[in-house]
């Protein structure tokens, strides 16, 4: 049997608070936006809106229960291995990495940083960045003494982290305007799609 160096997964006890507060807020917000949509909407719209509503209530929970049940950080035997939330695992030898960083960083448009921690290899090339919220921070700081780096917290915009970390970002990200162009695109076809249903729902003269 492996000996297992550490083992650690997101905590639901560090995000317990915002999930709290993310059920409260959907549970007064979704039944008094479906109730207004009563008097004005036809049947065939509240229909949809009860399906949009139940849509993202059910792809919400299936995320959040892939992440607490199958991300995971193992170090065993000079090896780390990381799943993500689909379970997949990805190896890396701990001589190949370089450290790890803990940055918290600004996106255009945020109004808060996002708290992340990077390992990066001996080229500080990033291997993998996860967001710090969900992990509990004494094992942050168990792995953090394992793979080694500076310890300190830093505020970096996005440019600086691609910067300090090439490959930490998606190229989407990096390129604001093909990211509009993309999510236009994206938003033009659920248009198109809800227009469609709509249509097909409807009842035909």
């Amino acid at each position: 049997m492996k000996r297992k160096d550490l083992v650690i997964r997101p905590s639901f006890h560090m995000w317990r608070n915002r999930f709290v507060a993310v059920v409260v807020l959907a549970a007064v917000l979704i039944p008094l936006n479906i109730a207004a949509s009563l008097k004005h909407a036809t049947s065939v719209e509240r229909d949809m809106e009860v399906v949009i509503y139940a849509a993202l209530v059910v792809v919400s929970s299936l995320v959040i229960l892939l992440v607490f049940q199958r991300e995971e950080l193992v170090v065993a035997e000079g090896v780390m291995t990381r799943r993500n939330l689909l379970g997949m695992p990805k190896r890396y030898h701990l001589d190949a990495i370089g450290g790890m960083a803990r940055r918290d960083v600004l996106f255009v448009l945020a109004r808060q940083p996002a708290r992340y921690m990077v390992v990066y290899d001996k080229q500080h090339r990033c291997l993998f960045k996860m967001n710090r919220v969900i992990w509990d921070p004494a094992d942050v700081r168990k792995l953090h003494s394992i793979v080694g780096g500076d310890g300190k917290t830093q505020l970096v915009t996005s440019a600086e982290l691609e910067h300090e970390f090439p490959g930490s970002l998606a190229w989407l990200i990096t390129h604001p305007l093909v990211l509009i162009a993309v999510e236009f695109v994206v938003l033009l076809v659920i248009l198109v799609a809800l227009v469609s249903l709509a249509d097909a729902l409807s009842p035909k003269l």
